[in-house]
C-alpha cells in the first residue's frame, strides 16, 4: 500500500499530539477533540476543547488555546514536521489547523499513482454472509423489492472493495402459507389438473400450468378466497404442510411456480446489475429442520405452547416488554419464517462458516430478527469450529413513498410492479435524450439503440442514487421528475459531471497536454484536492456504518466542488506546469467519481447525450 499518510491518517497524528499536549497541561483529554473544520475556508481541522475547559483551568480560552498550541506545535518540531501544518486561534478560542499545500500536493500525488486511489484494506478480512434481495415466488416483484437489492448490492461492493470476502444469497421467498393460498385457488379453477389427482402416477407435465401474470392472479384471488372463508385458509394451511412434506402433486406444482417466477426475478435483477452468489430459497433450508429440532431438542429449549413447539427467547433486559417465543412449529407441523431463518443460519454456519451475516431486510422485521438471533445464540449456532463467533445483524430499511409522502401505490390502490417502475423511470430519462437524428449524434455515428443504452443506465442511475442518499432506516419520498434531472443531488447529475470530465480530457489530448505533478496554486484547486483526500475515510465509514449514503454525501461534494473548479480553473492557454498539474487533478477527480459510483452500482457513461448540451 503506497497511501501511508492518508488525510485520515494526518487526523490521527494530530489527535494523538492534541492528547499528548492535553495531558502535559493537565487538561481533560475528552475534549481535546480534533475534526474536520466547520469553516472549510478558514482552515482544514478545528480543536474547541479551550473553550470547554477555560474555567476549569481558570484561564482565558484564548490564552489556553495559545497554552496547547505551543504544546503541540513542540511535539510537531520535534517529528521534524513543523513545516507541515499552520495553526491560528480564531474568536474566543477556537484552534483551527491548515495544512500546508506542499503536504496536500504530496498526498494527492501518491493517491493519484495508487491503483486504489488511495483506499486501505482491512488488516482483518472477515467472511460476511449477504442475505438481501428477498422476493417471493409466486408473484411479481413489487417496488418493496427496490431498496433491499439496491442497498443489499452497494454493500456487497464495499465490503469486497475493502478486502472483505462476501458470500451473497437472495433468499427467495418460496416456502410459506402464500403457496398454499395459490395451489388452493387453481385447484378451485382447475381441478382437473392432475397435480391434483391422488391416484396419479408417474411424471408430472414439464412445463408449467400456468404464466406468471396468471401466478399473480391466482396469489391474489386465492388470498381474498382465505380472507373471507374460514375453511378455505385452513385447507390452504393444510396444503402448505403437505407441500412442505412433499406431497407429490403440490411439490410438483411449487416446482413450476418457482421455474416462472425465477426467470422474471433474474431479468429485473440483471437489469439493475443486482449480483448474487447463491439462489437459495427458505425452501433450501428444509434439509436442515429436524438437524435444528434435534439439537434445540437436546439442549431443552424446544418446548411446547399452546399446541405449537416454540423457543422462548424473552430477557431480562426486555423489562416489561418480552420478546414473544420463536415459533418453529405450528401446531399442525408446519413451519414458519423463524423456523426457516434458523434453520438457513445453522446451513449458513455449516457451508461458510462466516464472520458476519447480514440481513439486508425491511425494518419493521426487527422483532422478528431479534427472535431468531437470540434462538440462535441459544442454540448455538453462532459458534464457528475455530472458536470464533457469527455476528448477525439486522441492517433494516425504511419504505418507499411516493411524492404525497404516501406508500405507493396504483391508481386502484394496488402494489406498483417493480419492473413497471423500471420501464416508467426509463422513458423519463428517454425523454431527456436526443433521437439519432440529433446533428451531435449524426456527427458521433450514435444509433437509437446506443441511446436507448444510455437511457437505460441515467434510469438505473436516477433510482439507486435517489434512494441510496438517504439513510438507510429512513423512509423517503419517490419523484421520479425530480431523480431524473441533471441538476440537484441525483444520479444523471454526477454520471454528467463524469461525462464533463470526460469532454476535459479528450480536448486536453488533442491539444497534446499531459498531467504532471500536482502544485496548488489557488483556493479552487486547493478545496477539490482536500475532497478527494477524504476518499479513505468515507469508503471505510461506509463500510463501519452499513450506509451507502456516505458515499453519496462525498460523490456529491466533489461534483459541486469540481463544477466551481471547472469555471474558475481553466487548462488550454495555461504555463505549462499549470496545465498538467490541473489536468492530473482532473483525472483524480474522474477516477474517485467513477470509483465511488461503481460501489454504488451506477454505470458512468463517457458521453451523455442531452437535448440541450452534450457532455
Amino acid at each position: 500500500m503506497l497511501f501511508n499518510r492518508s488525510l485520515g491518517h494526518i487526523m490521527q497524528q494530530l489527535q494523538a499530539l492534541f492528547n499528548q499536549a492535553f495531558e502535559a497541561l493537565e487538561l481533560d483529554q475528552k475534549h481535546a477533540s480534533v475534526g474536520l473544520s466547520n469553516r472549510p475556508d478558514l482552515c482544514d481541522f478545528q480543536c474547541n476543547g479551550a473553550l470547554a475547559l477555560a474555567k476549569q483551568a481558570k484561564k482565558p480560552p484564548r490564552q489556553l488555546a495559545e497554552m496547547i498550541v505551543e504544546s503541540v506545535k513542540n511535539l510537531i518540531a520535534a517529528q521534524g514536521q513543523a513545516d507541515d501544518y499552520a495553526f491560528d486561534i480564531a474568536g474566543p478560542g477556537f484552534i483551527n489547523i491548515k495544512l500546508a499545500d506542499s503536504l496536500l500536493e504530496q498526498l494527492a500525488d501518491t493517491q493519484s499513482s495508487d491503483e486504489r486511489l488511495g483506499v486501505s484494506t482491512t488488516e482483518a478480512p472477515q467472511t460476511i454472509v449477504l442475505d438481501f434481495g428477498g422476493p417471493n415466488v409466486a408473484k411479481e416483484m413489487h417496488v418493496g423489492h427496490l431498496r433491499c437489492a439496491i442497498v443489499g448490492e452497494s454493500l456487497q461492493r464495499v465490503a469486497q472493495f475493502v478486502g472483505h470476502k462476501t458470500i451473497s444469497d437472495v433468499h427467495l421467498g418460496d416456502w410459506g402459507l402464500p403457496y398454499g393460498k395459490t395451489i388452493l385457488e387453481l385447484k378451485h379453477q382447475k381441478p382437473d389438473l392432475p397435480y391434483f389427482d391422488e391416484n396419479h402416477q408417474g411424471e408430472y407435465p414439464e412445463e408449467s400450468p400456468v404464466t406468471l401474470e396468471e401466478l399473480n392472479r391466482l396469489y391474489r384471488e386465492g388470498n381474498e378466497r382465505c380472507k373471507n372463508d374460514d375453511a378455505a385458509l385452513e385447507e390452504a394451511r393444510f396444503i402448505t404442510a403437505q407441500m412442505q412434506k412433499g406431497q407429490s402433486g403440490y411439490h410438483g406444482l411449487w416446482k413450476h411456480f418457482v421455474d416462472v417466477s425465477v426467470q422474471a426475478i433474474r431479468k429485473n435483477y440483471e437489469r439493475m446489475d443486482i449480483n448474487f452468489d447463491y439462489w437459495y430459497g427458505e425452501s433450501d433450508s428444509y434439509a436442515y429442520i429436524d438437524r435444528v429440532a434435534k439439537v434445540l431438542n437436546e439442549k431443552g429449549i424446544l418446548v411446547e405452547s399452546e399446541g405449537a413447539q416454540v423457543v422462548h427467547v424473552a430477557e431480562e433486559a426486555d423489562g416489561e416488554n418480552p420478546l414473544p417465543p420463536l415459533i418453529f412449529f405450528k401446531k399442525d407441523g408446519a413451519v414458519t419464517y423463524g423456523t426457516t431463518d434458523l434453520a438457513t443460519i445453522f446451513q449458513r454456519q455449516e457451508d461458510f462458516a462466516p464472520d458476519q451475516i447480514y440481513y439486508v431486510v425491511d425494518q419493521r422485521q426487527g422483532m422478528h430478527f431479534k427472535q431468531v438471533f437470540r434462538a440462535a445464540e441459544q442454540a448455538g449456532f453462532l459458534n464457528k469450529k475455530d472458536g470464533g463467533t457469527t455476528l448477525p445483524l439486522h441492517i433494516g430499511y425504511g419504505t418507499i413513498n411516493g411524492p404525497d409522502g404516501k406508500p405507493m401505490k396504483t391508481r386502484d390502490g394496488q402494489q406498483i410492479f417493480l419492473g413497471g417502475m423500471l420501464n416508467e423511470v426509463f422513458e423519463a430519462a428517454k425523454v431527456l435524450l436526443p433521437t439519432a437524428e440529433d446533428e451531435q449524434c449524426k456527427a458521433d455515428g450514435v444509433s437509437q439503440e446506443q441511446l436507448d443504452q444510455l437511457a437505460e443506465e441515467i434510469a438505473m442511475a436516477a433510482i439507486k442514487f435517489n434512494d441510496m442518499k438517504n439513510n438507510t432506516a429512513t423512509d423517503y419520498s419517490f419523484d421520479m421528475n425530480q431523480c431524473t434531472r441533471f441538476e440537484g443531488k441525483t444520479g444523471p447529475y454526477l454520471q454528467y459531471a463524469v461525462a464533463r470530465i470526460n469532454s476535459i480530457l479528450d480536448r486536453a489530448t488533442n491539444a497534446g497536454i499531459t498531467a504532471g505533478a500536482i502544485k496548488l496554486s489557488n483556493e479552487f484547486e486547493r478545496k477539490l484536492v482536500f475532497t478527494l483526500l477524504q476518499l479513505n475515510d468515507t469508503i471505510h465509514k461506509a463500510f463501519e456504518k452499513h450506509e451507502p449514503s456516505v458515499i453519496c454525501d462525498h460523490a456529491y461534494e466533489i461534483a459541486q466542488v469540481f463544477s466551481r473548479f471547472y469555471t474558475e480553473c481553466p487548462i488550454l492557454n495555461q504555463e505549462p506546469e499549470v496545465q498538467a498539474s490541473r489536468l492530473k487533478i482532473v483525472e483524480l477527480t474522474k477516477a474517485i467519481l467513477s470509483l465511488e459510483l461503481n460501489l454504488l452500482g451506477i454505470k458512468t457513461p463517457h458521453k451523455i447525450y442531452t437535448k440541450r448540451e452534450t457532455a
